[in-house]
């Protein structure tokens, strides 16, 4: 061969030409494709509370705790498996704002890291597979429509070849993923859990973002805080003696003695109550209507005159300790004058001034209700490989029998909220606000609620008139929330974990809305690890072993 047919032969090999016998041969080189596996963090926040941007980071996945690490770690272990393997978590970040533009942000700022982190690749064949923790995978939707829009930068080489969605909350209107973005042989794994009251029913809302930490402010106040630490101090089994006509002298001390530190602390507490009301409307007028506002600061106001003049009438009280005497020093048809305005129920509506403030709140922070659900379905039309994986097993709390109780009450939620997403009215807010509040401890708000019932029926015996007719629609009124509560209440909480901080104990809200939440990611699942290894393209590695 001359030294000119060895140069042509040399560029045709170059140029992708086959060269056989002299003849000449097109044929396609095609490089082998990388395996790109980008983790999308979800929202941490999802009552908008917290005022620090860009949460939503690698310490999402790194610092999970300890029963949640081994996601990460099982997923970086594929790395040596494959030839060309590559796995991202650390650099993205947004904000994990509970609202729908923080998504579409998230989406864009996702398509930009990729491009800026690899940049040297955007002529080469690239598979992605995308993992989303909760509203990450709505990013990860928000990214597909991102990529197809006009001005995207995003390259034609590179294809979605998985997406893993863990307790993702799929919107019926929002956030609805491209599939023709989708490689043809995409594989799809959603991961859920029975137990996930955040992708069943928090998720609905989607909020508007607070200009401060409700938490902190609250928690800023003296008084507040002293309060509330009193009356977690009170002696609440004092009142039991109240069922009996008079007392021994260590019974009527008990009782006497726990009804003032009541009142200091009621007195502690409301007026660091009215301060932080009106801080909150001077400071953010559109957070509560100024109506609702004067409202609840005249009641707080009128409570703590009424808790101050008890106080003293309690500790003034030297002989005839019985139980007539106490409900007189109690004065209960001074507070049930200012108590009944506000709380007056209508059983059959759900209806009170109360949870009409609280709804208007809750109203007025909602930037965008859709109804959701567990499963990517719909949005996928049929085209693509789809595995739910159910992970109710792994969640501690499936193995203390509450499965049924735990599905009446989340599908009872979940109808309410079917039902407003038709006709969004203040009646199915209020039944919704209803059928949550019924799931508090029950040590708590159920407790303090019988105790005053409990005290109101003793009263009646010796009020006559107008203060009978007072006192006794408020016993009505406070009976009424106590039947809903208890008709709605479904028995979760699990013996023995009283103990516990609120959001790991398990039974409590807090626990279905972080904990089961995030029982998807708390390991890599074998059907997840299946998915994954199948759909990267990259080839494995001949030399690695375990």
């Amino acid at each position: 061969m001359t030294t000119e047919s060895l140069s042509t032969t040399t560029r045709a090999i170059e140029a992708g030409i086959r060269v056989v016998t002299g003849r000449a041969y097109q044929i396609t080189l095609r490089p082998t494709p990388k395996d790109v596996v980008f983790f999308v963090p979800g929202t941490q926040d999802p009552l908008n509370l917290n005022s620090i941007q860009h949460q939503a980071n690698r310490s999402y996945w790194e610092n999970n705790p300890s029963h949640y690490e081994h996601f990460l770690q099982e997923v970086h272990a594929l790395k040596p498996q494959f030839l060309d393997l590559h796995i991202q978590h650390e650099y993205f970040s947004w904000t994990g704002d509970n609202h729908p533009q923080s998504r579409v942000d998230a989406a864009e700022r996702m398509e930009e890291l990729l491009l800026r982190f690899y940049p040297e690749w955007t002529q080469e064949p690239v598979s992605l597979h995308l993992i989303g923790h909760s509203h990450g995978g709505n990013v990860i939707n928000e990214f597909s429509k991102r990529i197809a829009a006009r001005g995207s930068r995003f390259p034609r080489s590179w294809r979605i070849k998985t997406i893993v969605y863990l307790s993702t909350p799929f919107f019926g209107r929002l956030h609805q993923l491209d599939p023709g973005q989708l490689d043809p042989d995409c594989r799809v794994v959603n991961v859920r859990n029975r137990y996930d009251l955040t992708q069943r029913v928090i998720a609905d809302y989607n909020l508007r973002q607070m200009p401060f930490v409700i938490e902190e402010v609250v928690n800023a106040n003296a008084l507040y805080v002293a309060g509330k630490t009193r009356l977690a101090g009170v002696d609440f089994g004092a009142f039991g003696h109240l069922r009996d006509l008079r007392f021994s002298d260590d019974e009527a001390g008990r009782v006497w003695a726990a009804m003032i530190d009541t009142m200091l602390g009621t007195r502690d507490l409301l007026h660091g109550m009215y301060q932080i009301v009106g801080w909150l409307r001077r400071e953010f007028p559109d957070f509560m209507p100024l109506a609702s506002a004067t409202t609840l600061r005249n009641t707080l106001n009128d409570l703590f005159d009424w808790s101050v003049r008890t106080r003293i009438r309690l500790q003034r009280r030297t002989r005839r300790f019985t139980r007539s005497n106490f409900l007189e020093d109690l004065d209960l048809v001074g507070a049930a004058s200012v108590l009944l305005p506000l709380l007056r129920y209508r059983t059959a509506t759900f209806h009170s001034p109360l949870f009409d403030i609280l709804a208007e709140i809750l109203l007025g922070r909602i930037d965008a209700f859709d109804d959701t659900t567990t499963t990517p379905a719909p949005q996928l039309g049929g085209r693509f490989d789809l595995t739910h994986v159910e992970v109710e097993r792994h969640d501690p709390y499936s193995r203390h029998g509450h499965r049924d109780a735990f599905e009446r009450f989340a599908r009872g939620v979940e109808g309410t909220q079917s039902r407003y997403a038709q006709q969004q009215s203040l009646t199915l807010m209020r039944e919704t606000l209803v059928r949550l509040l019924s799931q508090l401890p029950s040590e708590g708000l159920v407790g303090w609620m019988q105790t005053v019932v409990d005290i109101l029926n003793g009263a009646l015996g010796v009020l006559f008139g107008d203060a009978d007719r007072n006192v006794r629609a408020l016993r009505d009124s406070i009976a009424g929330y106590l039947a809903h509560i208890t008709r709605f209440r479904a028995g979760l909480e699990v013996p023995g974990h009283e103990a516990e901080p609120y959001p790991e104990r398990p039974g409590t809200l807090g626990y279905f809305a972080v904990e089961s939440h995030s029982v998807s990611r708390a390991r890599l699942y074998d059907e997840v690890r299946d998915a994954l290894t199948a759909s990267f393209d990259s080839g494995r590695n001949p030399g690695y072993q375990e």
